[in-house]
């Protein structure tokens, strides 16, 4: 039973790892919905949809590209709405 145990945790531990990952993201709010942003891939994308263990972007191509929360989590996401966003806000 320990060894299973351990097993199943192992499998489990990026699957808890992108959820964790996916609420810091809705907490902290680095994008929302509709928001450009770059990747850290370096591709421009509009973002679609923040999801509890991935988020979903569609690219200038518009292909669909699916991220794992905890891949987001830990890069340098470049958002280009959120300034527009706040100066709008202060006026």
């Amino acid at each position: 039973m320990g060894v299973s145990s351990l097993a199943i945790a192992l499998l489990a531990q990026d699957t808890i790892a992108n959820i964790i990952a996916g609420f810091m993201i809705m907490v902290d709010m680095p994008f929302g919905l509709v928001d450009m942003t770059k990747l850290p891939s370096g591709e421009v994308v509009k973002v679609l949809d923040i999801g509890v263990r991935r988020s979903k972007f569609l690219s200038e191509d518009k292909a669909i590209i699916i991220v794992p929360n905890l891949e987001l989590s830990k890069s340098k996401i470049v958002n280009y709405t959120y300034g527009q966003k706040q100066l709008n806000n202060s006026s």
